[in-house]
């Protein structure tokens, strides 16, 4: 007896979870804009590395 292979969806949606180019701009940017508001760098790499940014 065959067990069935189901191979449909995994690559699309493992696709749509990857940032795409537009996306990783717009994170960069959240850091300038706070870097040129005054927010310290450490604050901004602590943010960064607390994924809040």
């Amino acid at each position: 007896m065959s067990v069935p292979v189901f191979r449909s969806g995994t690559r699309q949606q493992v696709a749509a979870f990857r940032p795409d180019a537009a996306f990783q701009r717009r994170e960069l940017m959240k850091g300038i804009v706070a870097w040129f508001l005054g927010v310290p760098i450490f604050v901004i790499i602590l943010l960064y590395l607390t994924g809040i940014f």
